[in-house]
């Protein structure tokens, strides 16, 4: 997810005529999708649609989740140490 003020400033094409249901902690809410954005990560590239929600006040101003990064790797995250991994699935990439 992508917070509506971030990606109308990296300039995203969204479509607001179709608008979609999310559900999450806080209950539920509206949101919208970018068109495709080629995106490298460690070297590899990736076209990745973002959601953005429409209340501009959303809390949360990014959130990286499941039909982003984590659809085609895994994040270690080692808070202890300060430091993360990222695994690329095979089956996939």
């Amino acid at each position: 997810m992508l917070h509506p003020e971030i990606a109308s400033n990296i300039g995203l094409k969204i479509d607001y005529s179709k608008k979609y249901v999310g559900t999450g902690a806080s209950g539920g809410f509206d949101y919208v999708t970018s068109g495709p954005v080629e995106t490298e990560f460690l070297g590899q590239k990736f076209n990745i649609k973002f959601d953005i929600p429409i209340d501009k006040n959303f809390a949360w101003g990014c959130i990286l989740g499941h039909d982003s990064i984590f659809r085609f790797s895994k994040i270690m995250f080692k808070t202890y140490k300060q430091e993360f991994e990222v695994f690329f699935r095979a089956d996939i990439n």
